[in-house]
């Protein structure tokens, strides 16, 4: 008899989807005998096919109308020969719903965001399924890393953007893309981190950046505030690379430091340590499984109900107060 199958669905960025991956290895881990299909954007296939835990990804689209919403639903259960168990629904909202409906699974359960900012969003997707007190016993590092890059990607991503192996190998993500740009450190706090970066290490370093199309321009401005270094090379790959050798590139660096943003959270599933810096949104429910997340001052009582997508301050706010010294001590401590 063909393995009846669970449906994961979650339609979101690289980072979203990153922070599932614990559940999806958890109910592999307790469903040997059944096979895991995750319907996510097929902007991240190249990617995630390589996540641990996932059997069969399948391509899909919210933004569709209703008809193609429920074609989509029809290929999605003929892909595991109409034999659902269970469909997990981690973005839930009428569109997948229909789906789940057309799909018709034997168990449906749906994702509910938890307003506990103490609670780490992999926790809070787990609960879609277990109980929270099931979850107390699992130690999630087991299944790390959380996506494996096969070496032979890393190399040739290496070689094709000359990473120097001499070299310590650091990626910067100056961007947090466009949508949310408070949550980015400033430029002025970067080239104070270069600078000491050249002048406090006793090594080389090779520094790439890192970042979307949406970094472009800000990456470029970087460079252009930039001295000449004698002790620093830099290579900018801001638009360059695409998810997968991006996600090589991350393996291949022994650190990567950036704000709460998608590449952050790639570097740290493949196993990279990782400096993320938090301001208006709560390490302690967005931490990297890799590394340490270091939070801006507690005097920014506004950070902790930050939603907006851009700050209302006019002077200093939360990342600006992050200072290069607290990086650095943070970069040298992992």
């Amino acid at each position: 008899m063909k393995p009846r199958h669970i449906c994961v669905l979650r339609v979101g960025a690289i980072g979203d989807v990153i922070h599932t991956l614990p559940l999806v290895n958890l109910l592999s881990q307790s469903f040997k005998e059944r096979k895991i299909t995750y319907a996510m954007d097929e902007s991240l296939i190249d990617v995630m096919q390589f996540a641990r835990g996932i059997d069969q990804i399948f391509p899909i689209t919210l933004n569709g109308n209703i008809f193609n919403l429920l074609e989509q639903g029809k290929k999605l259960k003929k892909s595991a020969n109409g034999r659902f168990k269970t469909f997990i629904n981690l973005q839930p909202n009428w569109k997948s719903k229909l789906i789940s409906k057309v799909i018709s699974p034997e168990l449906y359960f749906e994702y509910s965001k938890s307003s506990n900012f103490d609670e780490h969003v992999w926790q809070n997707f787990a609960e879609s399924y277990y109980d929270s007190k099931d979850l107390e016993d699992y130690a999630i590092d087991q299944f790390f890393p959380l996506i494996r890059i096969p070496n032979e990607i890393v190399s040739s991503s290496a070689f094709k953007y000359e990473l120097d192996e001499e070299k310590k190998l650091i990626g910067l993500v100056p961007g947090v893309g466009k949508h949310r740009p408070h949550r980015a450190w400033p430029i002025k706090n970067w080239l104070q981190f270069f600078k000491m970066i050249e002048e406090r290490n006793n090594y080389k370093a090779h520094i790439v950046l890192i970042g979307g199309k949406d970094e472009i321009q800000l990456c470029d401005e970087l460079i252009t505030h930039l001295p000449s270094y004698s002790k620093i090379r830099l290579t900018n790959l801001c638009g360059k690379s695409d998810l997968l050798e991006t996600a090589a590139v991350l393996k291949r660096c022994d650190i990567a430091i950036g704000g709460d943003t998608g590449p952050i959270h790639l570097a740290s599933a493949v196993g990279t340590e990782v400096i993320c810096m938090f301001g208006p949104t709560s390490p302690s429910r967005h931490a990297p499984f890799t590394g340490l997340g270091i939070q801006a001052s507690d005097d920014y009582e506004c950070a902790k109900a930050c939603t907006p997508k851009k700050c209302a301050r006019k002077v200093l706010n939360c990342m600006e107060s992050l200072s290069p010294e607290e990086v650095w001590l943070a970069m040298n401590e992992v």
